[in-house]
């Protein structure tokens, strides 16, 4: 199922990149959360979130910013929240 999935977000977004960053670091907040490893579980936690708000930029704005590039949380979400019609996050 979460092939499926994955392969879905791949084909709508377009950058194959970005969606396996997302599944990979979610897999890994798996492994850490089990293991432990309070410092790893952090840092996955925050990339998976960034790839979360990259995927969802792409939904909301018909765009993303780029893995690699810089990427601004709080403009993102300010983006996010000011975006109209039925997909804006307010």
């Amino acid at each position: 199922m979460i092939e499926i999935v994955k392969n879905e977000l791949k084909k709508k977004i377009g950058d194959d990149k970005l969606v396996d960053n997302l599944f990979s670091s979610f897999q890994k907040i798996s492994e850490e959360f089990v293991a432990q490893k309070p410092v790893d579980l952090l840092q996955n936690t925050g990339l998976f979130i960034e790839s979360a708000l990259r995927v969802t930029e792409h939904f909301v704005l018909g765009k993303h910013t780029p893995i690699g590039k810089k990427f601004d949380v709080d403009n993102c979400i300010e983006k996010l929240e000011g975006a109209s019609g039925s997909v804006g996050l307010k």
